[in-house]
């Protein structure tokens, strides 16, 4: 064994053992100095055994011929120049015969980790311990092969360093301070597939070998096989394209390795598609298959999630997925109406201008039908990056639905229709002319094919819904709804309401929703509706990365009351050239929504008046009618509609008199008798009777009379109105000097209660003037 003596002192050199050393008593793990030794020098080191060493530190001796039970000593005399000596010696071993243990072998490169899988097939690790010989070891040998304690793969090599590379210990070690080793076989031409052990040989100091081999690694150098790598939630169990957060996720499966098996995964998020050009990789949780990844990048970059699948023996294989875009932009807001738009089946763009189509109220109790318009698509944000093309954006999801409120409920659904889906689709193509230019002769007739020939179209009922239907002619309906004509014609005509009813009762049913672009119709029926109360159309837009915008309609309300009646007056005279004019003013109408139109009629008034006229909302009209020689009877209905095509009427009457003139009676300028002198005018007076009025108009309503220098003249005297009397008293006048002697006319005129008039005269007479002084003569 080794010692050591420190020289400085020989007096008092101290005798220390290298290491420790196993025994099979009792240890007590102290180093022990001189003091203690058993024996002194002379007595542990006879003469014949001494031998000179010179003056080494350590001295390594093997004695020969030892015998199992006895005891040896050790023992050192150091002797300095002068001759002078120090002895020690120790405290003595005991010589006894112990078994050789083999220890364990763990294949792979890390201590003590036994690996089963390997890939690199040109060289096998190995560690080992718990090798135990009494004397120590001297060397590892080691070796591999195809079996346990086979070398037909590689050769023994001799190890004789530990692992981190100082000299083997040849003390007997510890049994709590046991080393590990660890050695790698190089060079070697290993096979996939095939399976490998490792022997590990301990040789101890005095000769003797163990031997022992690991349990085998398996060689996979094959990747595992490439499975597929999803952008989005492994919930949705789909490939997401798009997303408005900067927290992505990616799920992936089918990655398998039928060798070694899938030990582990990895991940990486980047913008660029090639996995290979990652650095940095973040492990996953085992049995994990989904990642989490936070990342504020701007709208419009593309995110590459990469994943890197190991097997157990140390192989990789990367899959990239096909990229997501992140785009946290709202889609654009669209306007949402309620009542369905007729315009959107025959793929033509309605014009909408303010309210003209929203509707406000409605009567029917069973259906709600919306509308809207404008919830385009996204365009492509700028973005750094390439951008594939697969990435171009498209037509937002639009879903539809029927609420009580105008705004979303908490839970996110409308509470009356849920969500229905209504994608727009592809873009449908306009066509260049809007409308077909067909005669209104083919129009006539293809209407005339498509209701019930015995019944005409002016003695169809009003309640529309109880127009006769005949179906075998949609396609000539199809054609009139295409017709220029039919398209100018007003929402309210019955031509145009006659074709909308055929129409909506013979063509197959729509489904909820009909889309054309970015707007569309949508019709709920079923539903149990509730008079006053209001429901709103509900429009959800959401684009391809999730986010959404929800529009909601101002609202429609039930309304089955008919509009409150208001005032109705007219008035009317006929013109000199004989039109009568009939004015009518009304109001004082409403309604408990609002009132949408008044329609205006004259006709008869011994018949129901049936022609009306739309008027708008007016309070005004006037009626322009020819003469007539006889009375007739008018009657003006008015009509007032509210939003539902509800509606109250009230008519008056206007009598229309005849115009033929009055016959005139006898004019004079005194009660009972004409007189054609007068002595002047003052005082004087006019009278007229025996007038006449003919039958039809109305009786004589007023008279005028006046004074003039010719027939029917009222050059002295204009007309004077007198309503009542058959006289007119002249008021004080003053004639010129020139009208003394010249004839003098009084003229009357009789205006019946339609208008018109007729105008006579008296006799001539003259004023006669003042005599003075004059001689007459008998």
């Amino acid at each position: 064994r080794v010692y050591r003596v420190d020289p400085a002192d020989p007096e008092r050199g101290c005798l220390r053992a290298y290491g420790g050393m196993r025994w099979p008593w009792a240890w007590s793990g102290r180093m022990w100095d001189w003091q203690e030794s058993a024996r002194d020098f002379g007595e542990a080191c006879p003469a014949a055994y001494q031998v000179a060493i010179g003056l080494p530190d350590t001295m390594a001796y093997q004695p020969t011929n030892l015998s199992l039970g006895t005891t040896y000593y050790a023992a050192l005399r150091v002797t300095n120049e002068a001759g002078l000596s120090s002895e020690v010696s120790s405290d003595g071993v005991t010589w006894i015969d112990t078994a050789l243990e083999p220890g364990d072998v763990h294949d792979g490169p890390l201590l003590l980790q036994d690996i089963d899988w390997q890939s690199d097939t040109s060289s096998l690790s190995v560690s080992w311990m718990d090798f135990y010989s009494f004397f120590g070891p001297e060397r590892y040998e080691i070796c591999a092969g195809t079996q346990p304690l086979l070398c037909d793969i590689a050769a023994f090599e001799n190890v004789t360093n530990l692992a981190d590379g100082s000299p083997l210990t040849r003390a007997v070690p510890h049994p709590t301070q046991l080393q590990v080793y660890n050695h790698t076989l190089r060079g070697l031409a290993l096979q996939h597939g095939q399976t490998y052990y490792v022997t590990v040989t301990l040789v101890d100091t005095v000769g003797r070998r163990t031997a022992a081999a690991s349990n085998g690694v398996q060689l996979d150098a094959t990747p595992p096989l490439p499975g597929a790598v999803y952008d989005g939630r492994l919930r949705d169990a789909v490939d997401t394209d798009f997303t408005w957060s900067s927290k992505v996720f990616s799920w992936w499966d089918a990655f398998s390795d039928p060798e070694s098996g899938i030990r582990r995964f990895q991940f990486a998020v980047t913008t660029a598609p090639d996995g290979e050009t990652v650095d940095v990789w973040t492990d996953v949780q085992p049995g994990s298959v989904v990642s989490v990844s936070t990342q504020m990048v701007p709208d419009g970059t593309v995110l590459y999630h990469h994943v890197k699948a190991w097997s157990v023996a140390g192989m990789y294989t990367i899959v990239t997925s096909d990229g997501v875009l992140v785009d946290s932009r709202l889609p654009p807001r669209g306007d949402v109406g309620d009542g369905a738009d007729a315009a959107l089946a025959l793929y033509q763009k309605a014009p909408y201008n303010g309210t003209g189509w929203d509707l406000a109220f409605q009567r029917g109790l069973d259906a709600l039908s919306g509308r809207w318009r404008g919830f385009v698509g996204l365009t492509l944000p700028e973005a750094a990056q390439h951008v594939p093309l697969r990435f171009q954006p498209t037509a937002p999801r639009i879903e539809v639905g029927l609420s009580t409120t105008r705004a979303l409920p908490p839970n996110g659904v409308p509470d009356l229709v849920s969500w229905v889906a209504c994608d727009p689709g592809e873009d449908v193509p306009v066509p260049l002319v809007a409308c077909t230019d067909i005669a209104a002769a083919t129009l006539e007739a293809l209407l005339l094919s498509c209701w019930n020939e015995t019944v005409l179209l002016e003695r169809l009922p009003w309640n529309k819904a109880a127009w006769p239907v005949n179906c075998t002619c949609l396609d000539a309906l199809a054609t009139y709804r295409s017709s220029c004509l039919y398209q100018r014609l007003d929402p309210r005509d019955d031509a145009k309401l006659l074709v909308d009813r055929l129409y909506a009762v013979c063509a197959p049913p729509p489904p909820p929703c009909t889309p054309w672009q970015s707007q569309g119709n949508f019709t709920a029926a079923n539903l149990t509706l509730s008079e006053l109360s209001t429901y709103y159309v509900l429009v959800r837009s959401t684009a391809q990365s999730g986010m959404a915008v929800v529009v909601a309609s101002d609202g429609v309300t039930i309304d089955l009351t008919e509009p409150q009646m208001g005032w109705l007056e007219t008035s009317s005279y006929t013109n000199a050239d004989g039109v009568f004019n009939i004015f009518v003013f009304w109001g004082g109408w409403a309604d408990r929504g609002q009132l949408n139109h008044y329609e205006l009629c004259l006709g008869a008034s011994d018949a129901a008046c049936s022609v009306y006229a739309d008027v708008g909302l007016t309070s005004t009209h006037h009626y322009r009618l020819p003469l007539s020689n006889v009375i007739l009877y008018h009657q003006v209905c008015l009509q007032a509609w509210d939003g539902v095509r509800l509606h109250t009427s009230k008519c008056v009457e206007v009598i229309q008199m005849s115009l033929e003139p009055p016959i005139p009676g006898w004019v004079a300028n005194a009660p009972a008798t004409h007189r054609p002198w007068v002595p002047g005018l003052e005082g004087e007076g006019c009278y007229w009777g025996d007038w006449v009025a003919p039958p039809g108009t109305g009786g004589i309503k007023y008279y005028q009379w006046g004074i003039g220098l010719r027939p029917n003249g009222t050059e002295v005297l204009p007309f004077r109105y007198s309503p009542y009397a058959r006289e007119g008293r002249v008021p004080p006048l003053r004639l010129p000097a020139a009208h003394a002697t010249r004839p003098l006319y009084c003229t009357v005129r009789a205006i019946t209660a339609a208008g018109v008039g007729t105008t006579a005269s008296s006799p001539a007479f003259r004023v006669c003037p003042a005599v003075a002084a004059a001689n007459v003569s008998v």
